[in-house]
């Protein structure tokens, strides 16, 4: 099998810059990196070679000879692609694009599936070098960036994978070009943090933005651990995915573990460890004793240790949704916001609270409000408090992504403080998901005994008049962080396209700092003040330094220089200047120093003027932009391949220049030359200009009057207009033909025609008198007949028949003149109604059908370039050139033995009548002998019904071959009856093949299918 691939698609078109087609375009094809020819092809199996350059038609499509059109394929070598108008100029070049993908070692070896892994450790660009590997980012020495490549550049199915493998900071995931990145739960950013060691994010690009396809938090961020029990030894059964929290003394299987530890079931009879970091705050629930621990220091401290208040009027509000012992949590509804089923009311104490079918009444006042619940392998899942009398949204908490592969569990959560406004009031929590897997969606029991399996908790505070008792006071605070500078408050924004930063933030347009040379700046800053009028003085010195900017952050900081005019964008402007210092990274909240620069000084003395530089090295010889030919010094008979020459030494005395039909790189231009004579001009064909390529000071300039096909070459019969120098043999030549227009028509008559001094538009002129050179105006008035060409009034009741008064039809009498006629009689009076009408049997009118109007027995042609081949056992497309007058013929080859076949998708006409179709085979071969039996099948699909459904229906066409090459029409099938439930606009796909089991099929060929037609009936005679 031949490695090749087509350079272009089928619609391809040279366009300038403004979008225009280009006509005449020429295509050059060079070895990459090189100047050396490259051979294309326009078939696919790389036998018929095409010219170089490719010329394309007027519509700027490529073409084997500036007339018929080709596809160009390429071998699997790189190569330099240069394109160029008619004239030669060039319009795109291009290098190093990869050719077809070389086979030769494929099925010799074995692969393994891997993801290679890397690590970063500064800023860094997510180029297409990091596709497809999981990068370990190393924040701890400071906080950095990782910048996705564009998703346009990318490309679709991009995948790329970022982890935070620190112990300290974090990783900033940003965008180029304010583009988009997809979360779970429908949200979008610009950009988003890996916040602690293990965060891992896996994002795909879709061709014009990123989605996070896989974020993988660390343990204990974004809600609580649910935890089986404590235990020092392994259970001996343990359910795959549950956890435990070490006890003292671990043994067995953890005894190489410490106590605090975390242990997880792996499910294959093994454990995952996870050692909490100190005073990580990390939050778990223990389902066997229905204990809430938070890891403070070094160790679990149990909230239901911690010692109450003396006293305290704490009003508060808490409800579960449990279930007995052993059973699931049910079904989640995914992609729908749904109320969660919150079952029991745990603690009550607010006033005028309460809570039927998990809907919950509060009365005017200020709360706070808490909620976690449990999820079991739904994706992404988010929980919200909404008011129910209007739908209105309290709270949002947190999307988390609880993967549905490997048996991820997780709790969302969702927190806030929010004020009642009147008594009564009702609320419910609710919760969205991506996906339901089963009916543990809302949890999974723990299948310990006696534990009653608890999912989801709802707490709300009421803070109006609560107040705890007074505690100790704390010790002494740490000094705080250094004050700000006194700038401008304002939020670093991520983003690097020249847009809009949004109210109160500033941006520059690298992610590097260092290399900023624009910052797009809010003309109002983070605390709302109106800066527009400051901001327009900092571009106000004349000096080449007209201000400096400093923006400090957190984390680090940058100096910019302004050395330009600002651009006043309306809420926001355009600085322009560079980098003069930087450090670190920019996030969150920043301050915006200013320091204008006063006015430049007045000019110094002139200084003395320098030597002058050396000359510069010359420039290379341009390209050969003419048709390339080396030039011969034999003045007679063929010139040879790829030369030119003329009859004479010396070139002002030449009368023909003989021209090979070769250009010198062996492309074939035999076509082109054979243009020259062209023009109808009998004395004048064309302008003919060569010169040579390394001297144009040798030159010919020369009118072409005749030219001569002498097989291989050509002679043009000339007449010297101006020539100089005498070129070498074996010189590079350009030759140039501009070719004269068509000999114009010639005019009629002679002398001059003389009328009257004025006249009326479109007035009738009359010869006047019989010189045929005079004319008059035309006086007569009313009905005009012509005797003999000569025009006069004409007679009533002579020359035509006067009508009579009145509306009614008129009727010649039998006196010759006009009377009314009589309706059903001398004329069918037509019925009453809008319909068109028709003549039936008994002569009267009635109104006419649709099949009278034009419907019933209607074709549709479909040439094989309209369908598609079958990916298993499916007719192989060819392009097929006939040897003798070079037409081309597009077909599919069906091979004599297998079954092959093609198809095609036909959205049918409401004006079918959804009953059978007959369809009438057009075919040929190259040789050979015996029957062909085609055979057509068909299914029809409706809005929502599946694609992937087998045709049937199906009936033959059988046709024997008559001549090579010849056009073979078969007859038409017997009626197919369309597989599915045929209905009004469907979509049919018809799939034809070469029935070879047939006893009928007896050609030994290919058979090769250039078009079907296919009769439908329709009942209408439109699709209205």
């Amino acid at each position: 099998m031949v490695d090749s691939v087509a350079v272009f698609d089928p619609n391809f078109r040279v366009t300038d810059n403004n979008g225009n087609v280009v006509s005449g375009a020429k295509l050059y094809f060079d070895l990459a990196g090189t100047t050396d020819d490259y051979t294309t092809y326009s078939d696919s199996g790389l036998t018929n070679a095409l010219p170089n350059p490719v010329v394309c038609d007027s519509g700027g499509r490529p073409t084997s000879d500036g007339n018929s059109l080709v596809n160009v394929y390429v071998s699997s070598a790189a190569y330099k692609l240069t394109i160029t108008d008619a004239d030669y100029v060039t319009i795109y070049t291009v290098d190093n694009q990869l050719g077809a993908l070389d086979t030769s070692s494929f099925g010799t070896g074995s692969a393994v599936w891997s993801t290679p892994v890397n690590l970063e450790a500064s800023d860094f660009n997510v180029t297409s070098a990091y596709f497809g590997e999981l990068t370990q980012c190393e924040p701890t020495g400071a906080t950095f960036t990782a910048t996705l490549e564009s998703a346009v550049t990318a490309g679709n199915g991009a995948r790329v994978g970022l982890r935070h493998d620190g112990t300290a900071n974090q990783v900033l995931i940003a965008t180029v070009a304010n583009q988009s990145i997809k979360l779970p739960g429908g949200s979008t950013t610009n950009g988003f943090a890996l916040t602690g060691k293990g965060h891992t994010a896996w994002l795909v690009s879709d061709g014009s933005g990123w989605t996070l396809d896989l974020d993988i938090k660390p343990l204990g961020e974004g809600g609580r651990i649910l935890i089986t029990d404590i235990l020092s030894s392994p259970p001996a059964s343990p359910t795959p995915g549950a956890r435990y929290i070490l006890g003292a003394s671990p043994s067995g299987d953890w005894a190489s573990q410490s106590q605090h530890d975390i242990a997880e079931a792996d499910g294959q009879g093994g454990w995952t460890f996870y050692t909490p970091p100190t005073d990580c705050g990390w939050i778990a629930y223990d389902q066997d004793s229905d204990t809430t621990y938070q890891f403070q220091a070094s160790a679990w401290v149990a909230w239901s240790n911690i010692t109450a208040p003396a006293a305290s009027n704490l009003e508060s509000f808490v409800a579960n949704y449990q279930v007995t012992d052993g059973s699931n949590g049910g079904a989640a509804t995914e992609d729908a916001w749904t109320k969660y089923p919150l079952s029991d009311v745990i603690e009550n104490g607010i006033t005028g609270a309460s809570m039927t079918t998990s809907v919950i009444t509060l009365d005017t006042g200020n709360y706070i409000f808490n909620a976690s619940a449990v999820f079991d392998e739904t994706n992404a899942t988010q929980l919200r408090l909404v008011r129910t009398d209007d739908s209105g949204v309290v709270l949002y908490g947190p999307t988390v992504n609880i993967n549905a592969v490997g048996g991820l569990k997780g709790n969302a959560v969702v927190s806030g403080a929010f004020e009642v406004t009147s008594d009564n009031q009702t609320f419910e929590l609710q919760y969205w998901c991506q996906t339901n897997t089963s009916s543990q969606d809302l949890g999974t029991p723990s299948n310990d005994t006696g534990v009653e399996e608890v999912y989801g908790q709802l707490q709300i505070i009421k803070v109006d008049i609560e107040q705890g008792p007074q505690g100790e006071q704390g010790a002494q605070g740490a000094a705080g962080a250094d004050g700000a500078d006194g700038g401008f408050s304002y939020t670093w924004n991520f983003d690097t396209s020249s847009s809009d930063p949004g109210s109160g933030q500033v941006k520059g347009n690298n992610a590097t700092l260092a290399s900023i040379t624009e910052l797009y700046i809010s003309e109002t800053d983070g605390d709302s003040a109106d800066l527009a009028a400051e901001i327009a003085t900092w571009d106000d010195s004349s000096s080449s330094t007209r201000s400096k900017v400093k923006i400090q952050g957190s984390a680090g900081m940058v100096l910019f220089e302004v050395t330009g005019a600002s651009t006043d964008n309306g809420s926001w402007a355009t600085i322009t200047g560079s980098v003069v210092a930087s450090r670190g990274s920019l996030s969150g909240s920043v301050s915006v120093l200013v320091v204008l620069t006063g006015d430049q000084g007045v000019t110094g003395a002139t200084g003395s003027t320098g030597a002058t530089g050396a000359t510069g090295a010359t420039g290379a010889t341009g390209p050969n932009t003419g048709l390339d030919y080396a030039w011969t010094t034999s003045t007679s008979g063929d010139p040879g391949s790829g030369n030119v020459g003329a009859n004479n030494a010396t070139l002002t005395s030449a009368t023909e220049i003989n021209i090979s039909k070769t250009g010198r790189n062996s492309e074939s231009l035999g076509a082109v030359i054979g243009t020259w004579d062209d023009s109808t001009n009998p004395s004048h064909l064309g302008h003919l200009r060569i010169f040579t390529v390394a001297d144009r000071t040798e030159f010919i300039e020369a009118e072409v009057t005749a030219l001569a096909d002498n097989s291989t070459y050509y002679t043009a019969t000339v007449t010297m207009t101006a020539a100089n120098g005498s070129p070498s043999a074996s010189d590079v030549m350009a030759v140039f033909f501009s070719r004269t227009g068509d000999q114009g028509a010639s005019g009629a008559g002679t002398g001059d025609v003389v009328g009257p001094a004025s006249s009326v538009d479109s007035e009738i002129a009359l010869f006047d008198s019989t010189t045929g050179k005079l004319i008059k105006r035309a006086t007569t008035t009313g009905l005009l007949k012509a005797t003999s060409g000569v025009i006069a009034a004409a007679t009533a009741g002579a020359d035509y028949l006067a009508p009579p008064s009145g509306t009614a039809l008129q009727k010649a009498n039998s006196g010759g003149a006009l009377a009314n006629a009589t309706a059903g009689t001398d004329y069918l009076a037509p019925p009453s109604g809008t319909a068109v009408q028709k003549a039936n049997s008994g002569g009267a009118l009635a109104d006419a059908a649709a099949t009278d109007l034009g419907a019933g027995k209607h074709q549709f042609t479909i040439v094989a370039g309209q369908m598609i081949p079958r990916t298993t056992n499916g007719a192989e497309f060819v392009e097929t050139e006939l040897a003798t007058n070079d037409v081309m013929l597009a077909s599919f080859d069906f091979d004599t033995t297998t079954e092959e076949g093609v198809g095609f998708w036909l959205p049918m006409p409401k004006s079918w009548n959804e009953s059978t179709v007959t369809f009438q085979p057009i075919w040929t071969a190259a040789s050979g002998s015996g029957g062909v039996v085609w055979g057509l099948a068909a299914i029809a699909s409706s809005d929502d019904d599946a694609l992937d459904t087998a045709p049937g229906g199906q009936q033959t066409s059988t046709d024997t071959f008559i001549t090579a090459n010849d056009c073979h029409i078969g007859p038409e099938s017997s009626a197919i009856t369309i597989s599915g439930a045929p209905a009004e606009g469907d979509l049919v796909y018809f799939e034809i093949t070469r029935e070879v089991a047939s006893g009928s099929d007896t050609l030994g060929v290919d058979a090769k299918l250039i078009a079907i037609r296919l009769f439908i009936t329709t009942d209408a005679i439109t699709d209205a």
